[in-house]
């Protein structure tokens, strides 16, 4: 991360001085120092945010290196959520260089159409404010597709996955006695859904919960949200202790 920052940092002040004189130089500085601070104060305050339902969607995704997870969360909410991780000690930056396979499998997703529909798409969108963001949890958290979960990141997932069966059942055996009851205890769990869809869990109980929620899971970048799961793929992590 230091020689990260102290090589982006080089550049910074390489594009402010560039043939200036010592008041060139002075301002540089200034605007380092600025940014310095901006970047601790990014780190303390998701450092301090609670992790919510779609950040450990992120983290399922991170875990399976699923390339589309700026697609399918949104660009924002999956740089948010990726910045939160790493400050929370969830994800690391990956140190080795990527592997050929690796590298083959990053651009054919780059040299796929829905990509470059995605491009294109945050081409027209893109603001100073929001590229300015992305490019401070970049420098903070690392660029896309090079992270690996950590011990700790590995356990909180096994804990969410076993909080997640654990609701499921439970509102599987409410649906199953008490509709009344299934319906109103859904409104109090929509948070947990998005989790649910990205593990696999599905059927008519949890049909009836993502029509109850409204939840169509737009965020996924496609209306199948169950797009994002890969075939779930639950019990064999488990059985093989991910």
């Amino acid at each position: 991360m230091d020689q990260d920052f102290e090589k982006y940092e080089q550049e910074y002040l390489e594009r402010y001085v560039g043939g200036g004189g010592q008041n060139s130089k002075s301002l540089a500085a200034k605007a380092v120092r600025e940014r310095r601070e901006r970047m601790g104060a990014a780190k303390k305050t998701a450092a301090e945010a609670d992790l919510d339902s779609w950040d450990y969607v992120a983290l399922e995704m991170i875990r399976r290196e699923d390339l589309r997870i700026s697609i399918k969360l949104g660009t924002m909410r999956s740089a948010e959520s990726r910045l939160k991780l790493f400050c929370h000690g969830l994800i690391t930056k990956r140190e080795r260089d990527p592997t050929f396979d690796e590298l083959e499998r990053i651009q054919a997703f780059t040299d796929s159409a829905e990509y470059k529909q995605y491009k294109d798409r945050l081409k027209r969108l893109m603001t100073l404010d929001v590229k300015e963001r992305l490019r401070l949890i970049d420098e903070i958290a690392g660029t896309v597709y090079m992270w690996d979960l950590t011990d700790k990141g590995r356990r909180e997932l096994r804990a969410k996955y076993a909080e997640m069966i654990a609701l499921h059942n439970q509102l599987t055996k409410k649906y199953e006695s008490d509709k009344a009851g299934f319906y109103e205890e859904v409104e109090s769990l929509d948070w947990a859904l998005p989790m649910m869809v990205v593990m696999g869990l599905s059927g008519t109980m949890m049909a009836h919960a993502h029509y109850m929620t409204g939840a169509s899971y737009s965020m996924f970048g496609n209306a199948d949200c169950l797009d994002c799961v890969d075939g779930g793929g639950f019990v064999s992590d488990v059985s093989f202790g991910f």
